[in-house]
């Protein structure tokens, strides 16, 4: 890869003791006008027919999108001491936008702290037994959580664990508490509904029976594999996964062997619905961001990304609501146009 492979939402074993990185409908019909009846001075003139403009689904963000309002200042120093918020892994990236979804950590002196918050309708298959317990890491996990809300908003507050696992608890208790009542301030958090035109997300073995990647990419042997456990994971993928928001599949190419100096990898995340949100225009604009043509895209752009597993020099490919993200290969742009081709075609 050409960048760090630094994890948002997976947690790394030698990271533990110092930071936990857990992972950022159709509108309404014009009311109608009312107009008093002409009197008999006035002159009756026919007014045009207004056009009718296209109006972005509805879609409403936990706290307005803002990180910042979750918690004041005096609560975060209570709870873990003087903190930062953990940036840009705090913002949000196009799939959370399109759940609704609001993903923010903070570092601070006696811990990190992550606060989830979500649409309740839009929680599917989560695993909360990774992250909420009784006896935090008793399981084997490194998270301590504790999850609340209402019938509207679902909240989930994780801390990072200590030898002190009955504080830790507290801590993550303490701090529901607070996300609870500040959610009282702002609108609940919807989600975008699914359209026709969203994608479908096929799997991940499924995608690889349908390409020979090794081909595409000029080698002689692939596997739909990363041989490494720097992948996405953790509350806010497994949120966006189950609400089938995301997906992820790499693949592994070699002349032989997948652990051979030349092999390398190359990975996708699959977004559906998100190209014209908020997060998605942000991504497209930062520097070094470029225009590159992708054979049957609507649009597509190469240069620094932001990914569930980490920052690369990413392909985004934009083909109607829908993007697909590309990295890997040493940003090799012309391996990475192949395969979002070659995927595109079996996607659409």
């Amino acid at each position: 890869m050409t960048a760090s492979r630094r994890r948002i939402s997976a947690l790394s074993a030698a990271a533990i003791a110092a930071t936990l990185l857990l992972a950022g409908c159709a509108g309404a019909a014009p009311a109608e006008t009312q107009t008093s009846a002409p009197t008999a001075t006035e002159t009756l003139t026919a007014e045009p027919t207004p056009t009718p403009t296209a109006t972005p689904a509805s879609m409403q963000l936990p706290f307005d999108g803002d990180c910042n309002s979750v918690f004041t200042a005096e609560q975060l120093n209570e709870l873990v001491g003087e903190a930062e918020l953990d940036e840009p892994w705090g913002a949000d990236l196009p799939p959370e936008e399109t759940l609704g979804l609001l993903s923010c950590r903070w570092n601070g002196e006696l811990s990190t702290l992550e606060a989830i918050v979500a649409p309740a309708d839009s929680v599917v298959d989560f695993p909360l037994d990774r992250y909420v317990m009784s006896d935090c890491g008793s399981a084997g996990y490194y998270y301590c959580g504790a999850v609340g809300g209402d019938s509207e908003t679902w909240i989930l507050v994780a801390t990072l664990i200590s030898s002190d696992s009955a504080a830790d608890l507290q801590r993550a208790n303490t701090a529901l508490g607070y996300v609870e009542a500040a959610s009282h301030n702002y609108p609940q958090p919807v989600a975008l509904k699914t359209e026709k035109d969203w994608w479908s997300l096929p799997s991940c073995d499924e995608l690889d029976s349908r390409l020979d990647m090794a081909a595409i990419l000029g080698r002689t042997a692939s596997e739909p594999v990363y041989h490494s456990d720097n992948i996405p994971s953790g509350p806010t993928w497994d949120l966006l996964e189950g609400a089938g928001r995301t997906q992820w599949c790499p693949w592994t190419v070699s002349d032989g062997s997948p652990y051979d100096t030349e092999s390398k990898v190359v990975e996708i995340e699959i977004w559906p619905g998100a190209a014209d949100t908020d997060a998605m225009q942000k991504l497209i604009a930062i520097e070094g961001i470029e225009p590159i043509d992708v054979a049957g895209a609507d649009s597509a752009y190469i240069g620094p990304g932001l990914a569930y597993s980490g920052t690369y020099t990413s392909l985004y490919v934009i083909d109607g609501p829908n993007v697909m993200q590309v990295y890997g290969l040493d940003g090799d742009s012309a391996g990475l146009s192949a395969v979002a081709t070659a995927v595109l075609e079996q996607l659409q």
